[in-house]
């Protein structure tokens, strides 16, 4: 029979594992209600502590990581660059980097970006090597590995407090923050409807993207609330680079029936969607509307401007690093937080003149 471990303390009691770590190492105030209750599942349980682990962990690193999965493993814009070349293309997640190091700095914390590649047994078994070698006091984890299930566990393991960007799984698992991608999604589809758009074509993210499915759920629910059959050959899977949007745009109009709207998984496929409409002869919007998602600073600088769905992925990095930092230094886990979206709309979209 193994022997009950810190996380079990804490699973029995009720509490988070770092305030078990902290009634055992003194490091800050616990309430004598909740520090009694721990004590007394300590000794049903048997639990013995370790002593060269404790005082590892009763001094702070002051060092928050952010796990990220490298574009090239989701879809990469360029598949000869490598993870870390890719992530430095990608707009999503410099700005999760830029605002998550910003608030780090604030605090009195130093931020470091760890990309590891798909696959959950692989990352967890980086992940472990890389707590080895570091002391963690947090983690940030970002789409998609912020629902991978093998990585929290991995983290749990290891007693590291973690906050999550955007899941959709196991919510239970730690705090997070989010928008309701799925309303969002619906909002601009309607949008589309009210302009007389019937034959709306969506291109999707990757499966592995929990927010790509509840997009498309989105779509789908508005669709089906005016009473229009989505089509099959109208909806493309894809993943996120505008080079890949291009190729969906072309293939989705060069059929015999064309769409006369497109909803993009975000603005990087929607830029390319455009392209290819331009390529085609077409003109925007008079015989495309075209929209995509996130309202990324592309979405200002095209022609016309692309209708988006406003997603404050700055606010979304500081408030998860926020929250981080609260449990890292109370040991209690914070609520969680949805933030607000906004349709934002630019001369992309237009009423149908079909």
């Amino acid at each position: 029979m193994r022997s009950p471990t810190i996380v079990d303390i804490a699973r029995e009691a009720g509490v988070a594992f770092s305030t078990v770590a902290r009634v055992f190492n003194g490091s800050g105030p616990v309430k004598q209600e909740t520090r009694e209750r721990i004590e007394e599942v300590v000794a049903r349980l048997g639990y013995k502590p370790n002593v060269w682990a404790r005082s590892l962990r009763s001094a702070r690193s002051h060092l928050i990581a952010m796990l990220l999965m490298p574009t090239s493993e989701a879809g990469a814009e360029d598949p000869s660059l490598s993870g870390e070349e890719n992530l430095a293309i990608s707009s999503y997640y410099n700005r999760l980097q830029v605002s998550a190091m910003t608030e780090c700095q604030g605090a009195g914390y130093r931020l470091f970006v760890e990309a590891f590649p798909s696959g959950t047994r692989s990352i967890s078994k980086r992940l472990a090597a890389m707590a080895a070698k570091t002391q963690l006091d947090g983690v940030l984890l970002v789409p998609p590995l912020s629902d991978q299930l093998g990585v929290m566990k991995t983290l749990r393991k290891l007693e590291i407090p973690f906050v999550r960007v955007s899941p959709y799984t196991h919510l239970g698992m730690s705090s997070y923050v989010w928008i309701d991608d799925q309303r969002a999604s619906y909002e601009l589809t309607c949008h589309l409807l009210s302009l007389g758009h019937r034959d709306i074509a969506y291109i999707k993210g990757a499966p592995d993207h929990q927010s790509s499915e509840a997009r498309f759920r989105g779509f789908c629910a508005a669709m089906e609330e005016a009473g229009i059959r989505v089509r099959p050959e109208f909806v493309v899977e894809y993943t996120y680079s505008m080079r890949f949007g291009s190729q969906a745009a072309e293939r989705l109009l060069s059929a015999r029936k064309c769409p006369t709207a497109i909803i993009c998984f975000n603005d990087d496929v929607a830029a390319g969607a455009m392209t290819a409409a331009y390529r085609l002869g077409l003109a925007l919007p008079k015989d495309l509307s075209i929209a995509g998602f996130d309202n990324s600073p592309i979405a200002s600088a095209l022609w016309p401007g692309l209708t988006s769905v406003y997603q404050p992925v700055g606010d979304l990095a500081r408030t998860a690093t926020k929250l981080l930092i609260r449990e890292i230094e109370t040991g209690e886990s914070a609520p969680s937080q949805k933030l607000e979206h906004k349709l934002v709309l630019r001369g992309s979209t237009a009423s149908s003149s079909k």
